[in-house]
């Protein structure tokens, strides 16, 4: 576990010591119990809107935006919102931890450091949608089919086989059970969003129901958040694990 300290002595009348310590626990545990009834939440709520959304042109301005808004497919709804802020969540972890491992000079200064950018990165493109605009520009070009009409998928695939081997040693240097939930998440997370997205585009291509579409979107979306989720356990517990504690310190001089 994690404690966020900010803490203070303070003196009575009888100049007694008077301890005004906060301290904030955070339970890896519950963090991702709670992350997980979330995303959970999220595609019972998405899963309401598809048959509303396949007859649209029916419904009511205030309702069709209602379930826009809940829809994992749509760029402005809360599962998106959501899908930013724990990306961003887990790239300040990977940052807070990158600080730990600088001051113990444990050697994995650098992957530590890469993964902060790479989550930075991640974070950005699920607000401005870069991999869709790079897919365009491949799709425009070589007109791919099947399982391959995303066309960012494949460079997409390249980079993660890449980064893949890159971070081999780095992984292999951390504890076991670290590692090991790491790779998982890294698995559930890359199997949403590459694996789940190519079947997507294969059902789109030969069937062109939008139906069908959007239900594997469920899957796709929700691999991918419960994918972060884990990774965002991962980190508290191995933050907590090697005793790191988050202690806000006032500035010299402040009042």
């Amino acid at each position: 576990m994690i404690h966020l300290r900010d803490s203070e002595v303070g003196m009575t009348k009888n100049q007694t010591p008077v301890s005004n310590q906060v301290v904030l626990t955070i339970h890896p545990e519950k963090v991702f119990r709670w992350l997980f009834m979330a995303v959970s939440l999220l595609i019972v709520m998405s899963a309401i809107s598809i048959p509303f959304l396949l007859r649209e042109d029916s419904l009511s301005e205030p309702v069709k935006a209602l379930m826009k808004g809940i829809n994992m497919d749509k760029e402005d709804s809360i599962p998106t919102w959501f899908n930013v802020t724990i990306l961003a969540v887990n790239m300040l972890l990977l940052g807070v931890t990158y600080f730990v491992s600088r001051t113990r000079a444990d050697g994995l200064t650098r992957g530590w450091l890469s993964l902060t950018a790479i989550f930075a990165f991640l974070s950005l493109d699920e607000m401005v949608r870069i991999h869709e605009r790079v897919g365009e520009v491949i799709h425009d070009k070589w007109q791919p089919g099947g399982a391959f009409g995303f066309a960012w998928v494949i460079p997409g695939s390249i980079a993660v086989v890449i980064l893949g081997f890159a971070f081999l040693g780095f992984l292999r240097s951390l504890p076991p059970r670290t590692m090991w939930l790491i790779l998982l998440a890294g698995a559930i997370y890359v199997g949403g969003a590459i694996g789940v997205e190519m079947i997507e585009a294969y059902v789109l291509d030969r069937t062109q129901s939008v139906g069908w579409f959007q239900t594997i979107v469920l899957l796709e979306e929700g691999m991918e958040m419960w994918g972060q989720a884990l990774l965002c356990y991962t980190l508290l517990d191995y933050l907590g694990r090697q005793g790191a504690t988050l202690k806000p310190q006032p500035a010299p001089g402040a009042g």
